[in-house]
């Protein structure tokens, strides 16, 4: 259950990093959302770094 778990916690990171769900909710990037909508919640798992690394450092710096 924890495995399914985390693995649909990717999956839906994967959804709102591939289409920029912050922006309609009137933020510029990833960090900038998730600080304020998610303060306090820490991601750990080697399963999503891949994802806050490309939301946080790449996916702001790419114009569209």
């Amino acid at each position: 259950k924890l495995k399914n778990n985390l693995l649909s916690i990717e999956k839906t990171l994967v959804e709102i990093v591939d289409n920029k769900a912050w922006e309609p909710l009137g933020y510029r990037t990833f960090v900038e959302a998730w600080d304020t909508e998610m303060r306090g919640v820490r991601l750990a798992t080697g399963a999503m770094r891949k994802q806050l690394i490309v939301a946080g450092f790449i996916a702001p710096r790419i114009k569209s």
